[in-house]
């Protein structure tokens, strides 16, 4: 089943976002956490996947959003860096 995010969702995960990655004392541990629910959620939701084929589509879709938000982001891929 396919689900897509509606406005209130996006609305609410975005400020919670904001309030995760504000520049203080607990920032990285903040971020790194927000990274392993993210993480974790997915491995609940894809079984069938190997570990390594769940972060590469974890990694592609962190480099779709880099794009989408501006086409000049530099992407990682696995040591190697694309324009």
């Amino acid at each position: 089943m396919s689900y897509v995010m509606n406005r209130i969702e996006e609305f609410f995960l975005r400020r919670l976002c904001r309030r995760l990655v504000a520049q203080g004392p607990t920032h990285k541990d903040n971020v790194t956490r927000y990274y392993r629910i993210m993480t974790e959620a997915a491995e609940k939701e894809f079984t069938e996947d190997s570990r390594f084929t769940l972060n590469l589509f974890l990694m592609e879709c962190h480099n779709d959003s880099l794009q989408h938000i501006s086409p000049d982001y530099t992407l990682a891929v696995w040591g190697e860096t694309i324009q």
